[in-house]
C-alpha cells in the first residue's frame, strides 16, 4: 500500500512538472511572438483537459496570423462558450469572419459587442468599415457620426467622416469634416491633402492652394509622392480660377521634376494651353494623354475632341478631322458630346471647303439637338455664301422655324429658350429675304439683279442693278 502511493505520488509529480515546463515554454514563446510555439505548447496546455478562455483566444490569434481562420473561429467559440459576455472575444471574433469573408456572422459578432459595449470605438470601426464595403451608405454615416461623437479630438475619425460623404457624393458635407480632421492634426499630410481637394471640389480655389503649400511646407522632398500630389492641386486650383499662367507654370515644373509617366500634367497642360490660345502647346499636350492609351484617356470624348480643335486651330486639317471622327465615334450613344463633335466636324470640312461634307456633318448634328440652331445657321450660310444659293440658305432656316411650329401645333411645350431661338431666327429669315444674283440677258451681257421673296420664297420684287451698287 505504501508502494502505491509513493507511485502516485511520484506521477503526480512528474505531472505538474511537466505541466509547470509546458507553461513555462507557452509564455515564452507570447514573450517571442513565436506562433508556431505558441500553437504547439497552447494545444498541449488543453490535452491535460483544462479548458482555459486564455490560452482559446491566444490559440484563435495565433491561427488567425496564419490565416487559419477555421481553426482560430473554433477556438474563439470554444472561449464564447465559456463567456459569452467577453467583448474582446466577440470583438476577435467579428474580425476573424470579416477576413474568411462570413460577413453575416461577422455582423452578428459586431452587434453583440455593441450591446455589451455601445461606446467600443474598435466595434464601430468594424462596422464602419463593414457598411462601406457593403455600399451602405445611410449606415456607413451613422457609425461614422458616432464615433466623431463619442471622439472629437480623434482626427482619423472625422478624416473618415469626410471620406464617407465624399463616397457618397455629398462633398459639401464632406469638407467641413476633412476641415476639422486638419485642425486635429495638421502634420497628417495625407488628410491635408483630402483638404485640399474637397477645397477644389468646393470651388474655394485660394483655400486649397494655402492648404496645399501649407502642407508642402512641411515636407522635405518636393518630389515625394505627397508632394506631387499637392503640386498638381495648386496647379489644378489655379485652373479652375482662371489663372492660367501659373497654372502652366506649375505644370512645367511638375513635368521638369519628373512627373511625366501619367497623364495628369499632359492632361491640364493640355486644357491649359488650349483655353490660353497656346493651340500648338495644347495638341502637344493632349497627343501624349491621347498616346498614352494605357490610361484610357484616348477612348475619352474630351481628349479626342479637344486634340482635334487644337489641330484646327493651327491649320493642321488632317489631323483635326482625324480626332474629331474619333470623338465621335467613341461616345455613341451620348448625345450632348455627339452633337458638339459632328459641329466641329462640320466646321472643318467648311474650313477645307468640303461643302458637301460640311453639310452632312451639321444635318447630323440636328439628331442630337433637335432645338439647337447652330447647325440651321451653318448649313444657311454655306448655301448663301458659298453656293451663291440664296433661297437654299433662306429655306434651311425656315425648316427650323417649320419644326418649331408643328411643335407648337401639336400641343408641345415650348421652352423660353426655343421660343427665343425661333424669333431671332424669324428675325435673320425676314432680314435676309433680299439677295443679288446675276442673269444673262439676249444681248449675252450679265445683268445684276436685287431681288425680294415673301416667307413663302415666292418673288415679289426684282430689281436691276448698276455695277457700281453691286461692287
Amino acid at each position: 500500500m505504501k508502494a502505491l502511493q509513493i507511485l502516485v505520488s511520484t506521477l503526480l509529480f512528474f505531472s505538474s512538472t511537466t505541466l509547470f515546463a509546458q507553461r513555462e515554454e507557452y509564455n515564452r514563446a507570447i514573450i517571442n511572438d513565436d506562433r508556431e510555439a505558441i500553437i504547439r505548447f497552447g494545444e498541449q496546455l488543453l490535452s491535460t483537459g483544462q479548458p482555459s478562455k486564455k490560452v482559446y483566444s491566444r490559440l484563435a490569434l495565433a491561427y488567425k496570423d496564419k490565416n487559419s481562420y477555421s481553426k482560430s473561429i473554433d477556438y474563439l467559440n470554444r472561449a464564447y462558450l465559456l463567456d459569452s459576455n467577453d467583448v474582446k472575444t466577440s470583438l476577435l471574433l467579428s474580425e476573424v469572419y470579416l477576413a474568411k469573408g462570413e460577413e453575416d456572422k461577422a455582423l452578428l459578432s459586431l452587434q453583440k459587442v455593441n450591446e455589451l459595449d455601445s461606446n467600443n470605438t474598435q466595434a464601430l470601426s468594424l462596422m464602419l468599415k463593414f457598411y462601406l464595403s457593403s455600399r451602405n451608405m445611410q449606415s456607413a454615416l451613422f457609425f461614422a457620426r458616432r464615433l466623431c461623437a463619442i471622439d472629437s479630438s480623434n482626427a482619423s475619425y472625422f478624416r473618415n467622416l469626410g471620406r464617407v460623404y465624399e463616397s457618397n457624393n455629398e462633398s459639401k458635407n464632406a469638407l467641413p469634416a476633412y476641415i476639422k480632421a486638419v485642425q486635429l492634426d495638421s502634420s497628417n499630410i495625407g488628410t491635408v491633402l483630402l483638404l485640399s481637394s474637397a477645397q477644389i471640389a468646393n470651388n474655394k480655389y485660394t483655400e486649397s492652394i494655402a492648404t496645399a503649400q501649407m502642407g508642402l511646407a512641411q515636407l522635405p522632398d518636393k518630389n515625394s509622392r505627397l508632394a506631387i500630389l499637392l503640386r498638381r492641386n495648386i496647379a489644378n486650383a489655379h485652373y479652375r480660377n482662371e489663372e492660367i499662367d501659373s497654372c502652366l507654370t506649375y505644370i512645367k515644373n511638375l513635368i521638369n521634376d519628373g512627373d511625366s509617366t501619367e497623364t495628369y500634367c499632359d492632361k491640364l497642360g493640355g486644357f491649359a494651353s488650349f483655353k490660353k490660345g497656346f493651340y500648338l502647346d495644347a495638341s502637344e499636350y493632349l497627343q501624349r494623354v491621347y498616346n498614352k492609351s494605357v490610361d484610357m484617356d484616348s477612348l475619352m470624348f474630351e481628349i479626342p475632341y479637344y486634340l482635334g480643335k487644337s489641330y484646327y486651330e493651327v491649320n493642321d486639317n488632317k489631323n483635326a478631322l482625324r480626332y474629331i471622327a474619333k470623338a465621335i465615334d467613341n461616345l455613341k450613344p451620348d448625345h450632348t458630346k455627339l452633337f458638339m463633335g459632328y459641329i466641329e466636324y462640320g466646321n472643318i470640312f467648311e474650313k477645307t471647303r468640303r461643302f458637301s461634307d460640311a453639310i452632312e456633318s451639321f444635318n447630323k448634328a440636328k439628331e442630337y439637338d433637335p432645338e439647337s440652331t447652330i447647325p440651321y445657321y451653318s448649313i444657311s450660310d454655306i448655301y448663301s455664301n458659298e453656293f451663291k444659293e440664296f433661297p437654299k440658305g433662306i429655306n434651311e432656316l425656315k425648316s427650323f422655324l417649320r419644326k418649331v411650329d408643328e411643335k407648337r401645333k401639336m400641343g408641345k411645350t415650348i421652352s423660353p429658350e426655343l421660343e427665343s431661338s425661333y424669333s431671332s431666327v424669324k428675325k435673320k429669315v425676314e432680314r435676309d429675304n433680299e439677295y443679288f444674283f446675276f442673269e444673262v440677258g439676249t444681248d449675252g451681257k450679265k445683268q445684276a439683279y436685287k431681288t425680294k421673296v415673301n416667307s413663302k420664297g415666292e418673288i415679289i420684287e426684282k430689281k436691276p442693278l448698276s455695277p457700281k451698287k453691286v461692287n
